[in-house]
């Protein structure tokens, strides 16, 4: 009886196997110690564990433990890196918003886009041979604005998926939302009974900047 509680207790823990499961979380021991030699160095462990990640974002970003490793991952990538991740999730963007792991793995990704755009806007591209394909870090950021326009009604009022709408917003905007105007579920749902509150009407003002940016790609 012992065995099955323990047995359920470690795939509670992390859906991933155990050897996968073993190889991030000494990945997130060395980021943690963050003891690279030079720049060099931690260029080429960025590189190598991201040939595991991969075409694995999706089951990686929302597992419960070693999603912790690729938001810490995910600030040592490089811009072509960060383009590959993001068309690799491309097709899943809201099912990652609204999932309890996988949102804050998102919103990281959201936090970083800004740095690639500008890098493409300054016409300061990586070398990389393998990107004929590859979606510019601006497309598919405003890819993720278009899954959040579709289906903003039920993000703005998840408890998860909120959180990856009002990333998008500052990096649109250039603003920091206040936590106090994107909550969880149940604090959202207490306000409703005071539909004429400030904290309300800024929040549907500042979702109208997804609505204005996605137009203004429609006449380019």
């Amino acid at each position: 009886m012992k065995d099955k509680k323990a047995k359920k207790q470690v795939k509670v823990a992390s859906a991933l196997d155990e050897q996968t499961f073993g190889y991030f979380k000494r990945v997130e021991d060395v980021i943690n110690e963050d003891d690279f030699e030079d720049e060099e160095s931690r260029k080429l462990f960025v590189e190598n564990v991201f040939t595991q990640v991969e075409n694995n974002e999706v089951k990686l970003f929302c597992d419960l433990i070693v999603s912790r490793t690729m938001e810490k991952l995910i600030v040592y990538l490089s811009d072509v890196q960060i383009r590959k991740v993001m068309q690799n999730v491309e097709d899943h963007f809201c099912k990652i918003a609204m999932d309890k792991f996988g949102s804050h793995v998102l919103q990281s990704l959201v936090c970083v886009i800004p740095k690639a755009i500008r890098s493409e806007r300054s016409k300061v591209r990586e070398i990389d041979h393998d990107v004929e394909d590859l979606k510019s870090a601006e497309e598919l950021f405003l890819s993720l604005c278009d899954c959040l326009k579709e289906n903003l009604s039920e993000l703005v009022n998840h408890i998860y998926g909120s959180h990856v709408v009002r990333a998008a917003i500052e990096v649109l905007g250039g603003v920091k939302v206040a936590d106090n105007v994107v909550r969880s579920r149940t604090s959202r749902q207490s306000r409703e009974r005071s539909n004429q509150s400030d904290e309300k009407k800024q929040f549907i003002k500042l979702t109208q900047g997804i609505h204005y940016h996605l137009k203004l790609r429609e006449f380019n």
